[in-house]
């Protein structure tokens, strides 16, 4: 909304830009702690099936047995743009064959993902 502040947290504004200024420079203050006042804060993190499934109920919507959530974490990496690291992974991956299950990882995940 036009005229309102928004707050992010150093580690938030990352998910937007690589480059915090680029964050402030769309009017987002980058804040180590969150400030004073009435503040509706947003928070961000994982899905959590059962609160959807509480939501989805007075809908008469039930989740199925089995759920299978796409996400895209290209990692982060120190020392250059989040953006080039991605591109060089979806490279690799097409460079690699592109089979679609070659993204999926149930256990070992590779550690530059974040």
């Amino acid at each position: 909304a036009a005229g309102l502040r928004a707050y992010a947290a150093p580690s938030a504004a990352k998910t937007v830009r690589d480059d915090p200024r680029l964050v402030e420079t769309m009017g987002v203050q980058i804040v180590q702690e969150r400030p004073d006042g009435d503040l509706l804060e947003i928070a961000l993190r994982d899905i959590d099936l059962d609160k959807l499934a509480a939501a989805l109920v007075h809908y008469d919507v039930s989740l199925p047995d089995v759920v299978a959530v796409a996400v895209q974490d290209h990692g982060e990496a120190i020392g250059m743009s989040n953006r080039k690291f991605r591109f060089q992974h979806w490279e690799r991956f097409l460079r690699d064959g592109g089979a679609v299950g070659d993204l999926i990882y149930r256990d070992n995940v590779p550690a530059y993902f974040t």
